[in-house]
């Protein structure tokens, strides 16, 4: 349900919508993966005046769910849905409220520096992962938390990827002294106006590198390198997905080509690639999908969690059939639902060499056949 929420949330950002009112009576479950959002009274579109700003000079939200930012009236963050949605999943892995239900401005004013009982304090079966989730969707600072609904969703779908740290596993509140210094830091915080929420997602996109699993040189896995460090130098914070799609029938029998052997020889391949990229400021995670239809299998990925940009090779092997029988990169690049990068192997250097001499060659023979020209 926390993912059906955050794909919904997502679905209002990418056309600078806010809802700004997200709590359980205002989104109505249609099944297990789907949920819709409903009353949007308090939203603000980013391209249209704010007159519910302009009419109110105080925080405007329901109490047990509103953002801090929101208590000090900065509206149009899409973080600000992030944060009511880590409120309704702590609700519903507690049975309690973070913040409990306020009905003073200072008992609003409290999650600016409030640090909530970690959820596993109320339930230690819970796992770590989770945890961790839910107190990053609580950060009282906005960026602190998820930067979009779409990476909460990712994190969400994929539990085995989420880096736990100390936030998921505490069990016991904050002690005194450090509510203290939070709430000293929190009183001369100075809220920056927030970004627009199709910025906000384009800044810090979910970046996706198909890997192919097998008959791959070298030189183009130094490209998709390169490739990858270029995109994720501009987009700071953006996450990386790697992906490659293995067939079933490459699974045998026996137990050395069993189906975890394989996984974990991806795995293991997987990240002795990405060794070579910067990825301080990134989230990275590493997929194996198995299915027969390549194209289908990384298409689905990328809807599915919400890609916004594509990397992976491009097929330099029988180019002349090309134009009658589409490979995996032309399948990938015509229905993809977001940019696709293909990056072609380079041409080697002795060959290359060997190009150039004989294209001087040719030159130099030309100009000797030919009458002087005057300048």
């Amino acid at each position: 349900m926390g993912a059906a929420l955050a794909q919904a949330a997502h679905s209002l950002h990418q056309p600078n919508v806010c809802h700004l009112d997200l709590k359980p009576a205002n989104a109505l479950l249609v099944n297990e993966e789907h949920i819709v959002l409903l009353d949007f009274g308090l939203s603000c579109h980013a391209d249209y005046p704010d007159l519910m700003a302009g009419e109110f000079r105080k925080a405007v939200g329901s109490p047990a769910w509103i953002a801090p930012e929101q208590v000090v009236g900065v509206r149009g963050d899409p973080r600000s849905d992030v944060f009511a949605i880590g409120v309704m999943m702590y609700e519903m892995a507690t049975g309690e409220l973070p913040f409990g239900f306020p009905t003073t401005q200072g008992g609003l004013r409290q999650r600016l520096w409030m640090s909530p009982r970690p959820p596993r304090a109320w339930r230690a079966e819970l796992p770590e992962w989770l945890q961790e989730i839910i107190l990053r969707c609580l950060e009282p600072q906005a960026q602190q938390r998820y930067p979009s609904a779409a990476h909460l969703m990712f994190d969400l779908h994929h539990p085995d990827q989420v880096q736990v740290t100390v936030r998921g596993q505490q069990l016991k509140g904050r002690g005194f002294w450090w509510h203290v210094k939070r709430w000293l830091r929190a009183a001369g915080m100075q809220y920056q106006p927030s970004p627009l929420p199709a910025q906000q997602i384009s800044e810090v996109p979910i970046v996706m590198v198909a890997l192919p699993h097998e008959e791959i040189s070298d030189t183009v896995l130094i490209a998709l390198r390169q490739a990858t460090v270029r995109s994720l130098g501009t987009r700071p914070g953006a996450r990386l997905a790697i992906v490659t799609v293995v067939s079933g029938s490459l699974i045998g029998n026996d137990k050395d080509r069993s189906e975890t052997w394989l996984i974990r020889h991806h795995l293991a391949s997987f990240k002795k690639w990405a060794e070579g990229i910067d990825l301080s400021g990134h989230q990275v995670s590493f997929h194996v999908l198995e299915s027969g239809d390549v194209a289908a299998a990384l298409l689905r990925y990328a809807e599915g969690n919400q890609v916004s940009l594509i990397i992976m090779g491009a097929a330099t092997r029988g180019l002349s059939m090309q134009r009658f029988v589409a490979t995996v990169p032309i399948k990938v690049a015509m229905h993809a639902p977001c940019t696709v990068v293909l990056v072609k192997e380079p041409t080697p250097f002795q060959q290359w060499a060997t190009d150039e001499s004989e294209s001087v060659s040719n030159a130099l023979a030309y100009g000797a056949d030919e009458e002087p020209r005057s300048r």
